[in-house]
């Protein structure tokens, strides 16, 4: 690259610097310590903007992150002090989880000047985002989107650790130390992110255990998993792998009722259910009487939440949404 090349790059920099300061913020964007960025409902989205080498583009990446995530690190890692930091500390801060950075890239051309097209990226990055949070809105499509991606092995067990699933967390950290790797953030007292997350969910299963709450057993198509071999992921996998071409169900009960509630339950859609998935709640109360309630869904991610609460914060469902089937029984 000649002098006059180098000059004219470093011009196009600063040009982009300026007009990210003076354009962001008219397009919903908000601009801290050099990154632009938009919260949408819990999450953030962060717009990743360079000059290419030849100077013709400014080449575009959106990378995003569950913002709740950032809470549990903090939990984990022991430094509260964070949650003191204002908004932006999500996007900019030392110590957050990690950006998912998604396989998009754009290229857009600079054909008249570095301000009219850093608004078409605004634009873009705009329309890229309404569509991501058309499908991102809870952890557990954060937790689909970002499965499969052997960089993501940190968040992936933050979202098992907020979910309550510490046994599965620690599953992953397993997985993640055979793979060499150690999560990146290190403190200076010693110990990586990882020896943290080990011995945090290690004290709350300890917990678990000595104070003796709610014991759950789960019966998956007759295969039962006691309360020590139960996690999050059992009901998970089966409720995702629910379809109409094979008849099978989970029924989670708690040793002692929740709130009189004797177990939940739920099955693969039939053709008596026009394709819906139904879920079961019934009550025993002291008294020998007993109701029971049916709720029918579509939404498999939903009916995880509904089992994942009531396992790991003995919440009963929202029973709004509940139908009262006892006189069909």
């Amino acid at each position: 690259m000649t002098r006059e090349e180098q000059r004219k790059l470093s011009d196009l920099k600063k040009q982009l610097t300026q007009t990210e300061k003076l354009r962001a913020k008219e397009y919903g964007f908000k601009r801290s310590h050099g990154f632009i960025y938009k919260f949408v409902a819990d999450f953030a989205y962060w717009v990743s903007t360079h000059i290419s080498a030849d100077g013709n583009n400014i080449i575009v990446q959106i990378p995003l992150k569950y913002i709740p995530l950032d809470e549990v690190l903090w939990d984990v890692f022991e430094c509260p002090e964070n949650r003191k930091q204002p908004k932006s500390f999500h996007i900019s801060g030392a110590f957050v989880s990690e950006f998912f950075w998604t396989d998009n890239k754009f290229h857009i051309p600079i054909e008249s000047s570095v301000e009219d097209t850093y608004c078409l990226v605004l634009e873009r990055a705009d329309t890229f985002i309404n569509e991501y949070a058309n499908k991102l809105k809870t952890a557990f499509d954060f937790e689909r989107l970002i499965e499969k991606n052997e960089r993501q092995g940190l968040n992936r067990i933050l979202l098992k650790i907020l979910a309550k699933d510490y046994q599965e967390a620690l599953n992953i950290l397993a997985e993640e130390r055979m793979a060499k790797r150690s999560g990146c953030f290190s403190s200076l007292e010693g110990g990586n992110i990882y020896d943290f997350a080990e011995r945090y969910c290690q004290g709350k299963l300890l917990k678990k255990d000595k104070v003796g709450k709610t014991r759950f057993s789960l019966d998956w198509a007759g295969s039962v998993y006691n309360h020590e071999g139960l996690s999050a992921s059992v009901f998970g996998d089966a409720i995702r792998g629910f379809c109409k071409e094979y008849d099978d169900y989970i029924i989670l009960s708690p040793t002692p009722p929740i709130k009189d509630s004797s177990y939940l339950q739920t099955h693969s859609p039939t053709e008596n259910t026009n394709g819906l998935i139904p879920v079961e709640i019934r009550f025993d109360y002291p008294n020998g009487s007993f109701k029971h309630f049916c709720y029918e869904t579509d939404n498999k991610d939903e009916i995880y939440w509904i089992f994942a609460n009531y396992w790991a914060k003995e919440e009963l469902p929202d029973m709004t949404k509940f139908k009262d089937i006892t006189d069909e029984l």
